[in-house]
């Protein structure tokens, strides 16, 4: 089965083609984007665990329509998932697919204590992005969720310049794996922690995140439209949701691009 506007599927490097059920590949030379072949898999009823791999993509993009840049060599990779939750749960998602990211990654490289997420899902090695991900939905007819779509892009091998955050790529750190072989670390850990997400419900996630996430005290800036709230990292809470100390008092953030702040610099006067 293969979308009508698709080429043609290409045999799977070794690694991919034996995964934990349900997690099963179809890989391409190029598409258009990972996440739009895999929702059309999707409304074709491909199912839950389904992973669309392309070498290359000519229409990549990032959160709010933002466009990826994807050159040959690095990962993008989209899973059709299909949570049995409540809808208010469908962001816990989002964090389950960046820790399964973020330690595929940090036991590819010389050091693993360098890789740390950003909230919500991004990964970063060093305090240079080196991953990121999408996630799009489509309503069931009755209501709720039907499935959602995880897009994923790792740079493997290279990464984009001109952009207003330093950006990383695995091979800088040591990595000798390729794009495939990263795409299956990253499924072969997204089954252990699905599994522990379903049975265990979204506190031993949290514990992974708080490990890899932001120390208490960081400070940070939160960019909401054209707002900006600046403060201490207290935690993330229970729903996700980002805890910060400002000037006026602890908030919750449920959305928003976060930044570190440089702690500011001291000059001395002699």
């Amino acid at each position: 089965m293969t979308p009508a506007d698709d080429p043609r599927p290409v045999p799977l490097p070794p690694g991919l083609d034996a995964l934990p059920a349900p997690f099963r590949v179809i890989g391409y030379d190029v598409l258009g984007s990972t996440n739009d072949t895999a929702k059309a898999f999707a409304r074709e009823g491909a199912g839950h665990g389904l992973a669309i791999w392309a070498r290359e993509q000519s229409r990549g993009r990032g959160r709010q329509g933002r466009d990826w840049r994807s050159p040959p060599g690095n990962l993008y990779l989209s899973v059709v998932l299909q949570p049995d939750v409540a809808l208010e749960r469908l962001g816990e998602v989002s964090f389950v697919v960046a820790i399964a990211v973020a330690e595929a990654i940090a036991g590819a490289i010389a050091d693993p204590g360098l890789v740390r997420l950003k909230w919500p899902n991004d990964i970063l090695i060093a305090g240079g992005k080196v991953a990121g991900i999408l996630m799009e939905t489509e309503s069931a007819p009755s209501g709720g969720v039907q499935w959602l779509v995880l897009g994923l892009g790792v740079n493997v091998v290279s990464a984009p310049v001109g952009l207003p955050y330093r950006a990383v790529a695995l091979a800088e750190y040591g990595s000798r794996l390729d794009c495939a072989a990263m795409a299956a670390a990253v499924l072969i850990r997204l089954d252990a922690l699905w599994r522990l997400w379903v049975d265990d419900g979204f506190e031993p996630i949290r514990a992974h995140w708080r490990a890899l996430g932001h120390r208490p005290g960081d400070r940070l800036s939160v960019r909401q439209g054209e707002g900006t709230i600046e403060g201490a990292f207290v935690d993330l809470d229970a729903d996700g949701a980002l805890v910060m100390e400002t000037a006026t008092g602890p908030i919750r953030i449920m959305a928003g691009d976060v930044f570190p702040v440089a702690p500011a610099s001291c000059s001395q006067v002699g």
